[in-house]
């Protein structure tokens, strides 16, 4: 038996030498020293890697702090009219033109879907706006004149 134990011994190094990761739910305890070559992160960050299809960066699943917004692959942000940040994050991350993604409507701030007629009427209120303004000062204007 004791044959056999350098023989795991080298079998575990030898795995060790192939992990990537090390997931953690709470922080390194104190005076565990971390491997060299290897991240750490939170469960999340697992979750969220399978759900994007590819790796995302492991800065912000670090262990013992806030992991980001989880986004629920089972929405479609398209649809509902609203992309998280995080989500745009990660598009950014993947090269994901969001314009590409929303079929050519154009965002808002809030994140919230437009068409591009309602940000044409948007675009016409200012100018509407800007009518009134000259509007008045017209008016204002022919009242002199009387």
């Amino acid at each position: 038996m004791q044959d056999e134990l350098p023989d795991d011994e080298k079998e575990h190094a030898k795995v060790m030498k192939t992990v990537t990761h090390f997931c953690l739910d709470r922080p390194l305890p104190a005076g565990q020293t971390k491997e060299k070559g290897v991240e750490y992160v939170q469960p999340q960050y697992i979750i969220d890697s399978i759900n994007n299809l590819f790796l995302l960066p492991t800065k912000v699943y670090l262990p013992g702090i806030p992991a980001p917004a989880h986004l629920s692959p089972f929405v479609d942000n398209v649809a509902e009219g609203y992309i998280p940040d995080r989500q745009r994050e990660i598009n950014a991350i993947a090269g994901i033109d969001e314009e590409v993604m929303t079929g050519g409507r154009i965002l808002r701030q809030s994140g919230a879907l437009v068409d591009d007629s309602q940000s044409d009427d948007e675009d016409g209120k200012d100018g509407e706006g800007k009518d009134s303004d000259e509007e008045m000062s017209d008016g204002d204007d022919q009242g002199k004149d009387k």
